[in-house]
């Protein structure tokens, strides 16, 4: 990939210098051949409960070819049926949680395989807009009837004492 770049160096809002360059990315120049992939890849949700794949989370090992150029197949709870054809990557999805078959493709049609659990690890947020105001209603009537394991009702008598006029010296 060959980017062309240009800079310009600003003082106080106007253009001072300017410049321009040429970028060129280089891939591996003697990736393997052969892929290795993770038996087993537990991965956890978001707080979208979306997952993010990408090639390198699932292939061991090293000196493969740019990650970006492998593709990714989805056989969700094991059904190739149900196969998600080159997913792709570093795009949040939403998958179901569960265990799922994957596979690795690379350019040259070469192929690994493996499986990988979607779960929620997040503890939960509650979000409340609510306003605790206290709730004062006196009860003027009881309906029903009471059965002998019935919780008790009873009566209590407050007596206030104006504590001013209380003298302890009496």
């Amino acid at each position: 990939m060959i980017l062309l770049l240009s800079l310009d160096v600003k003082n106080n809002g106007l253009v001072v210098d300017d410049c321009e360059f040429t970028l060129t990315v280089v891939g591996f120049t003697t990736p393997v051949g052969s892929l290795t992939c993770n038996d087993h890849v537990n991965i956890s949700i978001d707080e979208n409960c979306k997952v993010t794949l990408n090639a390198d989370m699932f292939l061991e090992g090293g000196n493969y070819a740019c990650y970006w150029d492998y593709h990714i197949n989805i056989w969700p709870f094991h059904s190739q049926a149900n196969v998600i054809n080159n997913v792709p990557q570093e795009i949040a999805l939403e998958l179901p949680f569960g265990e799922h078959t994957y596979e690795i493709v690379s350019t040259d049609g070469n192929r690994s395989w493996g499986t990988f659990t979607v779960e929620d690890k997040l503890a939960p947020v509650l979000s409340c807009n609510c306003v605790d105001n206290p709730v004062i209603a006196p009860i003027t009537t009881i309906t029903g009837t009471f059965a002998l394991d019935s919780p008790t009702l009873e009566e209590y008598n407050f007596i206030f004492i104006n504590m001013q006029s209380f003298n302890c010296n009496k």
